[in-house]
């Protein structure tokens, strides 16, 4: 027979009912008797024997939260149980692995905290629910709808670009007369400088400036296009640079300058066609020849 008195204890909590012990409710197991050998808290262990006709007891049944000393003779034990149930503890020890000190047992009986009415079924589980309606803020239909839009948009724009970029070509092949586009290119300058009287000795340009420039730069655009792919034909000035960067790298890179000035010069005259001499059409048509001899006699 144990050298201890203990009686089970359960503080009162608001909202919980008196004296009734639920899983997760803490309760004290308060012994009186020696305790002069001294525990090792940190090293504490407990061991709760059922009776012998009681089924085994489960991890979970009653554990140990803690332990503390009131006096020199009375102690508390802070005990917890996560199983619902009537549990049978004939003996309870405690020991620090050194010393062991043999407990009474006792009987508890932990309720639920879930509310059952009387001959009501256990709980279920949860079939399938569902579908669900989830409220979505309008703010994100309008950010998707708005990417969404942009995405095809955006799509659209380059099938677009493409499909221009492809007409141009079409169009410069459907120019082409035979396989060089060096000699096409010194062909039709000869006859534009002959129509334009460019080439002769009263040096009077004989068609209207913007159109003479105009035809010069088709000249040019169509063998750029034969000979390095860059859609220009028909097209601003201002696809002169993106064209040749993006499809012709190596031509870019080398005739950066000589097309940058070409270009200025262009407008230059485009703008000041009215003021222009016959020596400035002229010099830029020699200007214009060079920068295409050149192009041509470049290996990359």
């Amino acid at each position: 027979m144990s050298e201890y008195q203990c009686e089970l204890q359960i503080p009162i909590v608001p909202g919980l009912e008196d004296q009734k012990i639920t899983v997760g409710r803490l309760f004290y197991y308060n012994c009186t008797g020696d305790w002069s050998p001294q525990l090792n808290i940190e090293n504490l262990q407990a061991q709760f024997v059922p009776y012998s006709q009681a089924p085994e007891l489960s991890s979970f049944a009653v554990r140990v939260l803690g332990f503390e000393m009131r006096d020199t003779k009375t102690a508390d034990i802070k005990l917890v149980s996560y199983l619902p149930g009537t549990h049978q503890i004939q003996s309870f020890k405690l020991t620090d692995g050194t010393t062991e000190i043999q407990l009474p047992g006792f009987q508890i009986q932990v309720q639920s905290v879930l509310n059952q009415e009387q001959g009501a079924p256990p709980p279920q589980p949860f079939g399938l629910m569902g579908p669900f309606s989830i409220a979505v803020p309008w703010v994100y239909w309008v950010i998707l709808v708005s990417v969404v839009g942009i995405s095809i948009l955006s799509f659209l724009l380059l099938r677009r670009k493409r499909l221009v970029r492809k007409e141009v070509l079409d169009l410069v092949m459907a120019k082409s007369q035979g396989n060089s586009a060096i000699l096409q290119f010194h062909r039709e300058l000869r006859i534009l400088s002959k129509i334009s009287g460019l080439s002769d000795l009263d040096q009077k340009l004989k068609i209207e400036p913007v159109n003479y420039l105009g035809q010069l730069k088709n000249l040019c655009d169509q063998y750029w296009g034969q000979k390095f792919k860059v859609a220009l034909l028909g097209r601003s000035r201002s696809y002169l640079f993106p064209e040749f960067k993006k499809y012709a790298p190596k031509y870019y890179i080398k005739f950066k300058k000589e097309l940058l000035f070409w270009d200025q010069r262009f407008s230059d005259l485009a703008k000041g066609r009215d003021q222009a001499s016959f020596e400035d059409f002229a010099s830029f048509t020699v200007k214009t020849r060079e920068l295409i001899e050149n192009m041509e006699n470049f290996q990359p």
